[in-house]
């Protein structure tokens, strides 16, 4: 446990102020006897992976920001279930991970053991638990039960279709992750090497990895058609990229501050030195307000604002 904690650095964006207490847990029981006390005591908790999809307000969190940083959260193991079930589905196998592994070790090692469904989530900087949230790479597509801790210290399992999972969401938000069991398919290491590495250059040459942020800022629109309405005319167009919208306002390279909107990807606000906070949220508002007023489309964060 450690008091004011600055959070910029533990996030990938290199904002934020302090948490007012930043406690990293042993194990479930040490964890369950926090998550009890600070219900009881109606103290604020929140839980962080590798801080790469938030924002942290300048002048810090009030409670306690956890983090599964000990090695029990970063397990991997093969459940006994998973004998069963490869008797009906000799293709697969089933293996359950800590919420705290970080998706690189996670792939680290189902390629090295033949295990394909993954490899979409290659490049990305967060842990198992932050993919679950997001539903990052359609993750949740490869689930089959989430182990989970309640605000209240309650531990249960939650089923995939209890989850939630949706485009950059799923309903795991009130929950503390501890661990889920991942069903992945047999193929050859070779083949899951060579799909990471296209999933890696294609990040390389698509996004901004030179400077701190939170990867893309706004979820992408309905791909569904639909009428967008600009000044000149009303017409009919596929939705998809975020991007696509913001570029055409002409944004790319417009700032606030040290915050800026990358030349390379215009879903990404980088931070170019010292951004604040606000400098961050004020860049947002401007492209929001642009978008919406040039298409009447309203884009949506995708990444988290903590206040």
């Amino acid at each position: 446990m450690k008091r004011n904690e600055r959070l910029a650095r533990h996030t990938s964006f290199k904002i934020g102020g302090p948490a007012q207490l930043w406690f990293e847990p042993v194990d479930i029981l040490d964890l369950r006897r926090l998550v009890v006390a600070t219900y009881k005591k109606e103290i604020p908790l929140r839980v962080i992976g590798m801080g790469s999809n938030i924002l942290v307000d300048d002048r810090g969190i009030q409670g306690i920001v956890i983090r599964l940083n000990s090695s029990y959260f970063k397990r991997i193991t093969v459940p006994n279930s998973s004998l069963t079930y490869d008797m009906k589905q000799r293709d697969s196998c089933i293996i359950n991970v800590g919420a705290g592994l970080s998706v690189n070790r996670l792939l680290r090692y189902a390629q090295s053991k033949g295990l394909s469904g993954l490899e979409s989530l290659a490049g990305i900087p967060g842990t198992v638990g932050g993919v679950l949230v997001m539903n990052a790479g359609d993750v949740g597509d490869k689930v089959l039960h989430i182990t989970v801790m309640d605000k209240q210290g309650r531990i249960k399992t939650i089923k995939r279709r209890q989850a939630g999972f949706g485009y950059r969401e799923s309903k795991l938000d009130y929950y503390i992750i501890l661990n889920v069991d991942f069903q992945l398919s047999r193929w050859d290491s070779r083949m899951i090497q060579k799909k990471i590495d296209r999933f890696l250059e294609y990040r390389r040459k698509t996004q901004d990895l030179y400077w701190p942020s939170a990867g893309c800022f706004f979820k992408n629109p309905s791909i569904t058609k639909r009428r967008i309405n600009t000044k000149h005319r009303s017409t009919s167009m596929s939705l998809g990229s975020a991007a696509y919208f913001i570029e055409r306002c002409g944004l790319k390279g417009s700032f606030v501050g040290d915050a800026a909107v990358s030349l390379k990807h215009a879903n990404f606000i980088i931070n170019k030195g010292r951004a604040s906070f606000s400098d961050v949220l004020k860049l947002k508002d401007c492209i929001t307000k642009c978008v919406e007023g040039k298409f009447n489309l309203r884009l949506e964060p995708e990444v988290r604002i903590w206040r």
